[in-house]
Formats: C-alpha cells, sequence, structure tokens
C-alpha cells in the first residue's frame, strides 16, 4: 500500500515537473519572439542554452497552488481549480478578482527581483534589465512589466493552464517519470556547464 501511495506521489511530481517545463518553453518562445520583433536578431534568452526559462514555470505553478485559476476559468474539478489558499475565503466576486490580480502582480515580481538579484550578486550575470522602464528596483523589477506579467498570469491561469495540465496529466506515467528524468538530467547539465563557463 505504501508502495503504491509512494508511486503515485512520484508519478505526480514527474508531471508537474513536465507542466512547469512545458511552461518554461512557452516562457522562452515568448521572450525569445519579443526580443526578435524588438531587434530583428534570434537572440537566446535565459542562463540555459536549452530553449526553458524556469523562472515561468515556476511562478506560474506558484500561483497555481496559492491561487488557483480564476472563477469562470475552464477548470471543473476542484483538483483542476488548484489550491488557491490564499483567496479560498473570499466569497465576493469583485474583492477575489481585485485579490487575484494583486497576487497575480506580486508573485512574478518577487520571483524576478530574487532570481534578478541572486545571479547578479552571485554570478555577476544580469539575465535582464529594466533600468531603462520608469519605476525600477535596481532594474530587477519595474511596475510597467509588472503590470504586463499580471495581465499575462490571469489570461493564461483563466483559458490556457488548465488544458495545458490536462494534456500533461494524460500522459502514462511511465513516460511522463522517463521524460522528466531525461529532462532534469538536461536542464542539471545545461545549468552546470553555463556556471562553469563563467
Amino acid at each position: 500500500m505504501a508502495n503504491a501511495k509512494t508511486r503515485r506521489i512520484a508519478d505526480k511530481a514527474a508531471k508537474y515537473f513536465l507542466l512547469i517545463m512545458a511552461i518554461s518553453f512557452l516562457g522562452w518562445a515568448f521572450e525569445t519572439s519579443v526580443v526578435f520583433f524588438e531587434t530583428k536578431r534570434f537572440y537566446n534568452q535565459g542562463f540555459m542554452k536549452l530553449p526553458f526559462c524556469p523562472i515561468y514555470g515556476c511562478s506560474v505553478l506558484a500561483v497555481y497552488f496559492l491561487l488557483g485559476v480564476p472563477k469562470k476559468s475552464v477548470a471543473k474539478s476542484e483538483e483542476e481549480k488548484g489550491g488557491g489558499v490564499l483567496l479560498k475565503r473570499i466569497s465576493h466576486t469583485t474583492v477575489y478578482y481585485v485579490a487575484y490580480l494583486l497576487f497575480a502582480f506580486l508573485i512574478p515580481s518577487v520571483a524576478e527581483l530574487i532570481v534578478g538579484a541572486f545571479f547578479d550578486r552571485l554570478f555577476s550575470v544580469r539575465l535582464w534589465s529594466y533600468r531603462s522602464y520608469p519605476l525600477h528596483i535596481n532594474g530587477y523589477v519595474c511596475l510597467p512589466v509588472s503590470l504586463v506579467w499580471m495581465g499575462l498570469i490571469f489570461v493564461f491561469m483563466r483559458y490556457f493552464f488548465t488544458p495545458l495540465k490536462r494534456s500533461v496529466f494524460r500522459l502514462p506515467d511511465v513516460f511522463a517519470a522517463s521524460l522528466a528524468l531525461l529532462l532534469l538530467f538536461a536542464v542539471a547539465c545545461d545549468m552546470t556547464l553555463q556556471y562553469l563557463a563563467l
């Protein structure tokens, strides 16, 4: 019985990891496209050589577990709606949406601040800079970009997160576990090589 429970937890963890990686790839594709349209040249965004920006996947999963998906989203079951631990007791619709947007603003902003400062201070690597934007904090975060993240997260969580999660969680357990291990190994090697190259 304990073995079956452990296996179920491992299968779920592998699928959540794949979900993080899928969103990380979408984030990389989004950033790369924005830079391409601005500069007319391809520039690999992020610290790694692989096409992933893990800050996207980790931030979106944090939103899912802390806020859940917004009300009236495509989610049907309670499990699909996510944890929503921060907003569980809010019943007033307007207050709920204001709180959701506020946290959708704060979570990626805090993630950008921590990750930006971490790479800058420990490795002297500046992954991005918002110094040319108004109302920035040391170039790591700024109000206009944080407002854009807030809107993008709300739209993504309301319309796209649940279908993506359903697709990932439909994968056969053995395939998902194998793919997760392969990606974990590839990401670990990539990050190690990038660190050694500094």
